[in-house]
């Protein structure tokens, strides 16, 4: 149970961090593309 708990919560976590690595990778790829 314990256990089950700890991945949602690394899900939770994983999960806002991998939509901004992607918002990050996309602004920086709109940049180069203006330039």
């Amino acid at each position: 149970m314990n256990l089950k708990r700890s991945s949602y919560v690394v899900y939770g976590v994983s999960l806002p961090i991998n939509t901004l690595i992607i918002k990050i990778h996309w602004l920086f790829t709109e940049k180069s593309g203006d330039l």
